[in-house]
């Protein structure tokens, strides 16, 4: 059994102690996902992958629509729940409308749709 060896006891080293974040990257390196946005979209996982499309697209100044985002994934060969066909738009536009409703993404412009 490991001894602690110290003048102080434990529990005064954790009362004084002070946590940092070194490692959390800057914004602009990546794209941010919170511990917050991570369990609200959990249970659908389509919700977490418009997400971070959303805000790359953001990010890039590209449209912010769930045209667009369903466009880029079908590009990519996103396939939908039975894993064949490609992901449907009205699955991205439920998973856009659920991220606007919780304010996890910002609208688009009115120019640009607020879809």
């Amino acid at each position: 059994m490991t001894q602690l060896h110290s003048q102080h006891q434990l529990s005064d080293d954790f009362e004084n102690a002070v946590f940092v974040l070194a490692d959390e990257p800057q914004e602009e390196d990546g794209i941010r996902i919170t511990a917050t946005d991570l369990q609200l979209c959990a249970p659908v996982p389509l919700r977490l992958v418009v997400l971070m499309y959303w805000r790359a697209r953001e990010q890039e100044g590209q449209p912010r629509t769930a045209e667009a985002v369903w466009s880029a994934l079908t590009e990519l060969g996103m396939r939908g729940d039975d894993g064949v066909t490609p992901v449907a738009l009205n699955d991205v536009r439920t998973a856009v409308d659920f991220l606007l409703a919780e304010g996890l993404v910002t609208p688009a412009p009115a120019s640009g749709g607020a879809r």
